[in-house]
């Protein structure tokens, strides 16, 4: 007997236990609980707290860097990509990066701060494909990523996920609730540039930044249309099978359900969901488990707005269907 075999078996127990809800909301007030509650420590003045660092003009956009305090003594940073065209409104996208460099890669910035030079731009600079598509971006840097890593951290690893992961579970907390917390309070934020249209509030994160939206738009219905890049599959083929960042574990939620459960809160709302043919930590054939689930799903309430790209490559950001397709269904 393994400790692989071990866990298939627990893992089996806990998906023929019996886990429905009365209702929507009820499932959505367990999945809060399991990650989380943070109303206790959010910040009363968080509207006030929103300071402009940055303003740069660019070809065909503009670039601002804000920050603000959504959370007591946490302070979040975020670009906003505005189009050049002088719109009354836009419609607007939260993209979310992943683990590495962090939110400067997907606004087109190298880890130094120095602008990437337009030949070597590509699909993962996403916020410059969205806003060039005419979507104003909101880009925020996940805690303990990027320029929110720890002191202690840096020059050791690529993110200060295990050091704040830890920490938070040890209080009952998770830092997927933290990082959920954050991006719900920059939806509010988002509230006060008049050009952005509320009605039209999209979603779109890559590798970790695509587990931080699914529980986002599961938990938080003012989101319209999602986009999940290189992320979506089962936990019994990714996280259990392959050694992943601790963010990705979150105690007991299992008793919620598999992935696709969280992410059957979207639904009927747009969902897209891609991966890569030879992704190795996120296997074709645990997203292919969750496509059909979710075709099923969105079948048996009369939705068409699930869609899926499975793309010939790895881990990574392929752009050539999702990206059109936000700008489609904002």
């Amino acid at each position: 007997m393994s400790i692989e075999s071990f866990i298939d078996l627990v893992y089996q127990h806990k998906s023929k236990e019996n886990k429905a809800y009365e209702t929507e909301e009820k499932r959505r007030v367990q999945l809060q609980k399991l990650l989380g509650d943070f109303n206790p420590y959010r910040n009363p003045h968080m509207d006030k707290s929103l300071v402009l660092e940055e303003k740069v003009e660019l070809d065909g956009y503009t670039r601002e860097r804000f920050t603000f305090e959504p959370v007591q003594h946490l302070r979040i940073i975020f670009y906003v990509l505005t189009p050049s065209n002088n719109q009354r409104t836009y419609p607007s996208v939260i993209a979310l990066a992943g683990h590495g460099e962090g939110v400067k890669e997907i606004v087109g910035l190298d880890s130094t701060g120095n602008e990437i030079e337009e030949k070597d731009l590509n699909d993962h600079h996403f916020a410059v494909q969205l806003v060039r598509r005419g979507i104003k971006v909101f880009a925020p840097e996940l805690i303990g990523i990027g320029e929110r890593m720890l002191p202690v951290d840096q020059g050791l690893r690529n993110n200060s996920c295990l050091s704040i992961a830890s920490k938070l579970q040890l209080l009952g907390l998770t830092i997927t609730g933290l990082r959920v917390e954050e991006i719900r309070r920059l939806i509010d934020v988002m509230h006060a540039f008049a050009d952005v249209e509320n009605s039209r509030i999209g979603m779109m994160g890559y590798s970790g930044g695509g587990v931080v939206a699914s529980y986002t738009v599961a938990l938080d219905t003012r989101v319209r249309g999602t986009a999940i890049l290189s992320c979506a599959n089962t936990f019994f083929h990714s996280l259990l099978a392959i050694n992943h960042c601790i963010d990705n574990y979150n105690p007991h939620l299992l008793d919620f359900g598999e992935f696709y459960d969280v992410l059957s809160l979207i639904a009927p709302r747009p969902l897209f969901i891609t991966s890569g043919m030879k992704d190795t930590i996120f296997p074709k054939t645990g997203f292919l488990e969750v496509v059909t689930k979710l075709e099923q799903l969105y079948a048996e309430i009369g939705s068409t707005t699930f869609a899926h790209d499975l793309f010939t490559g790895g881990h990574e950001v392929n752009g050539r269907i999702v990206f059109d397709w936000m700008k489609e269904q904002l």
